[in-house]
């Protein structure tokens, strides 16, 4: 990589984010900041990864960065909500949320996120009416109707909840997707159990889908369960023509496994094989030049 390429490190941020690769992300943020690339997004970039690291303090920190560069920033008045949503400060995520509806009232998203905080607070009235509010807006269909129905099996409407139930079933590849989506959500939120209940239906559902091995591989691979993140990546290779990043995370499982000669085979086999630039540095670090 040209270390002078200011674009070529922001997409490597994105990919380190993706890949949960938190500190070399802050590192590259880091880089970008000191030459003032694209500072807005940058910092909200930086505050995006505290916050999934769980150090809501400094992501806090860094959404004041950019609040104070565009207070009109839909997407970081929606990021704080959440961060207050998680200390358990409800009231304080509302009115984040609404502030960023007051900017971009098609945001949709911090319309959902309303409807989580008030399921949240108890109040499954307030709640159904912003899942409606979002199924509405075209948001996530087969999630919000799942997070409807629950809400409406609380409040006794059985009849209700099915139907919202059965919207979720209606078509296999829209199941499938909600679920996959639900499942990188949680990995992504540090909820490891709930992950894998949904990777395990994913799999379940799309046996022959790679995406779907290589998900629950990924969530084996953060529990610490290397063994079976391996057996779930050869799975993925079996079923796959792009295999490049499901055989370096399996070499990243091989190498935490302690088995590392087969580790830095299968992480040479990623980047020289098929071209996964992106594990070079990960390749140096682990196997040397």
């Amino acid at each position: 990589m040209d270390p002078s390429n200011q674009d070529h490190i922001d997409h490597r941020v994105d990919g380190r984010i993706l890949s949960g690769e938190y500190a070399l992300a802050k590192d590259d943020i880091a880089r970008l900041l000191e030459n003032a690339y694209n500072v807005e997004l940058t910092y909200l970039k930086q505050a995006l990864v505290y916050f999934l690291e769980g150090n809501l303090d400094e992501s806090e920190s860094s959404l004041h960065q950019v609040l104070e560069l565009n207070p009109e920033n839909a997407l970081a008045l929606d990021v704080h909500g959440l961060i207050d949503l998680k200390r358990g400060e409800f009231q304080s995520a509302l009115n984040q949320f609404d502030a960023a509806l007051k900017v971009n009232p098609d945001f949709s998203l911090a319309i959902y996120n309303k409807g989580v905080t008030y399921r949240m607070m108890g109040d499954d009235a307030q709640a159904l009416k912003y899942f409606d509010e979002a199924i509405s807006m075209q948001l996530e269909l087969s999630k919000t109707y799942f997070e409807r129905g629950l809400v409406k099996k609380e409040l006794g409407n059985f009849a209700g909840s099915i139907s919202d139930y059965s919207k979720v079933n209606e078509f296999d590849t829209v199941y499938f997707n909600a679920i996959y989506n639900r499942a990188f959500s949680y990995k992504m939120m540090g909820d490891f159990p709930s992950a894998l209940v949904d990777a395990n239906k994913a799999v379940e559902l799309r046996p022959k889908d790679a995406s779907a091995w290589g998900m629950r591989g990924n969530i084996y691979l953060l529990f610490g369960d290397y063994d079976q993140a391996i057996t779930d990546y050869d799975e993925a290779l079996k079923c796959t023509n792009s295999p490049a990043e499901i055989m370096f995370n399996k070499g990243l499982a091989e190498l935490f496994d302690h088995r590392l000669r087969e580790g830095c085979e299968t992480l040479k086999s990623a980047i020289e094989e098929h071209g996964y630039e992106h594990g070079r540095d990960a390749y140096v670090n682990f196997c040397g030049p």
